[in-house]
């Protein structure tokens, strides 16, 4: 309604002018209208009067990235990528045609499909494998670019239509009252709130009509481009082949330039969340002038009046639609702070709704023919809309849950392979393990089983000498105690010699002299058998020694010779005590476990333990040898 029906300019009348002039009327007639104007006009009210200018232009950003990837994108809806797609079947012989060498290679995998074999050898199968070749565009760059042209086209309509609807300029007026009164007992609260908007006059310096310029019809270029890139042949073959972000970095996108444009324009569509067109907001507050204060007060008087009325403070509970109580008392606080201006009042959103408002019946008239049917057109539209709303939704909510499914699945395969990888290398690890100490047991094994030989072979050797050295010893004793029973015999041969001479003839006494000289000589320092013997032969006895003197001589000989001799036995006996002794604490060393080396009974001596023994033995031997010198 624009203000040439509100005030007509014929006869100065109008619409406003004859409801002022009604009010005026009941205000000279009853008395309850004025005594309600005068009670608002004594109330505490607050009254605002807003003028707000919205100049809107269209972001040309987005629009020059979508012009510089057009080329691109229609390079790649014009030459699509194709593959031969391979699609092996398992039919009977009679239908076979797409015979193949992978064929022969599936038969001699699956011999029960050999129905016979003839003399000559010839096989004839009763199913074999067929290969069919066919050229498909189902890749996954024409997935992509399939993907992008439908982004693209809901991006493009959504910033058409929001610049389509809401583009315009506008020229708003906010007007806004609110009183608290009072009448004796009686007590309220009145809020009066006016908005209208409206596109600015021509001629308006506010006035912007975006419209009406360049970029408005590169927009609308854009638009129609779109819709024929959603029915190009790519797009019809193509169907419902989608790809789910994020874009796969594959090799054929990234060195073609066409599709590298493509990824581009697919990344700003997903970062790119503004409603396509910018806005700049004038506010002003104006004084409203006496005359509509005055109009104001008088139009709420007689809305009071038919408030009270026609509504009762008591509720009707029969009429009643709903009813609440709090659950607890409220608190009221007081307000300090100032709304400050939001931008998101001028968001677009992209979704709509219906609110469904009841009609009574009492209202309804009968329809005639003509607007039963066009109501009837509707109702099926608005049906098989429903259903066709339905039945996308059953088949995204499918897709979705085959989607979700096989992700799934996939995942759990992911994850059991995972585990038999795992599961594989710990198997692997604990056999190179198990080898690993098969082998060093093996090995420890082989070193003490040397060890013990060498150890034996050494000890065999050192009982080897040391019984050599016995042998050795016992041989020179033997040797010794030989000789000595031979000076012995000598030295009763020679007595026995001396006392026959004795008795044969008379010595003199200078030969007796020179016999008790040799005599004494010969018992410091045994003389050997032979010399006895010669000495003896050689000797001339005197017939005059003393028989006194030679029975001391020989007794005091026979007691020097068993000293010599009881002397040699207790050195024979010494170094083979000494001997045994050795070879015992040889053993006990063997068996201490601080100087042993190895493992088990096959034991391994130390350096130092060896070193150790070896100062032991040659200090004890040089402590007996000093004892027995002593």
């Amino acid at each position: 309604m624009d203000r040439d029906t509100i005030k007509s300019q014929d006869s100065g009348r109008g619409i406003l002018f004859d409801t002022l002039s009604f009010i005026d009327a009941l205000s000279s007639e009853y008395g309850a209208l004025p005594e309600a104007l005068n009670m608002l006009r004594a109330s505490k009210a607050t009254i605002e009067l807003k003028k707000r200018y919205a100049i809107k232009s269209i972001d040309e950003t987005w629009v020059t990235v979508i012009e510089e990837s057009l080329d691109s994108l229609d390079h790649a809806i014009r030459s699509p990528s194709r593959f031969i797609e391979e699609t092996e079947q398992v039919l009977p012989i009679e239908l076979s045609h797409n015979i193949t060498s992978r064929s022969i290679q599936h038969l001699a995998q699956h011999t029960d499909y050999i129905d016979r074999i003839d003399e000559n050898g010839n096989i004839t199968p009763s199913k074999i494998l067929n290969v069919f070749r066919d050229e498909t565009m189902q890749t996954y760059e024409n997935k992509f670019i399939n993907t992008l042209i439908l982004k693209l086209d809901i991006f493009i309509s959504r910033r058409y239509n929001a610049a389509k609807e809401s583009g315009r300029d506008e020229v708003s007026t906010k007007f806004g009252f609110t009183s608290d009164f009072e009448q004796g007992e009686l007590r309220g609260k009145y809020k009066f709130e006016l908005e209208i908007s409206e596109p600015p006059k021509k001629g308006d310096s506010v006035s912007n009509n975006n419209f009406s310029t360049d970029l408005w019809s590169r927009v609308e270029k854009l638009y129609h481009i779109t819709r024929a890139f959603t029915n190009s042949e790519l797009v019809q073959n193509m169907g419902k082949s989608y790809i789910r972000p994020p874009v796969m970095r594959t090799n054929a996108i990234l060195k073609n330039k066409y599709l590298r444009q493509c990824l581009a324009l697919w990344e700003f569509i997903e970062s790119y969340d503004k409603a396509g067109y910018d806005m700049l907001v004038e506010e002003t507050a104006e004084q409203p002038n006496e005359e509509l204060i005055n109009q104001i007060y008088s139009n709420l008087a007689l809305q009071f009046l038919i408030f009270r009325q026609t509504v009762e403070n008591e509720p009707d509970t029969e009429n009643a639609l709903a009813a609440a109580e709090t659950p607890s008392p409220l608190s009221p606080k007081i307000i300090t702070e100032i709304e400050e201006m939001n931008s998101d009042e001028y968001n677009v959103y992209d979704s709509e709704y219906r609110r469904v408002v009841p009609v009574s019946r009492s209202d309804r008239r009968r329809l005639s023919e003509h607007e039963q049917e066009i109501k009837d057109a509707i109702y099926i539209s608005l049906i098989s809309d429903a259903m066709l709303k339905k039945q996308r939704l059953e088949e995204k909510a499918r897709l979705a849950e085959e989607a979700r499914l096989a992700e799934k699945a996939r995942k759990a395969e992911e994850t059991r392979l995972a585990e038999e990888a795992r599961l594989a290398e710990e198997a692997r690890i604990a056999e190179e393990t198990r080898l690993a100490e098969e082998a060093r047991k093996a090995e420890e094994a082989r070193l003490a089983e040397e060890a013990r030989k060498a150890e034996e072979a050494r000890l065999a050797e050192e009982a080897r000498l040391a019984e050599e050295a016995r042998k050795a010893e016992e041989a020179r004793l033997a040797e010794e105690a030989r000789k000595a029973e031979e000076a012995r015999l000598a030295e009763e041969s020679r007595i026995d010699e001396e006392e026959k001479l004795i008795e044969e003839g008379s010595l003199s006494e200078e030969e007796r002299e020179n016999t008790e000289a040799k005599s004494a000589a010969e018992l410091q320092t045994p003389p050997d058998a032979k010399q006895l013997e010669e000495e003896t032969a050689d000797e001339i006895i005197p017939e005059t020694v003393d028989n006194d003197f030679i029975a001391a001589a020989q007794a005091a000989e026979i007691e020097h010779l068993e000293e010599e001799a009881k002397r040699l036995r207790e050195e024979r006996a010494a170094r083979a005590a000494m001997i045994t002794e050795r070879a015992r604490e040889i053993q006990a060393v063997k068996a201490s476990a601080g100087e042993l080396s190895g493992r088990g009974k096959k034991y391994r001596f130390s350096r130092k333990a060896k070193k150790r023994i070896k100062n032991n033995a040659a200090t004890k031997l040089t402590d007996k040898n000093s004892g027995r010198k002593k």
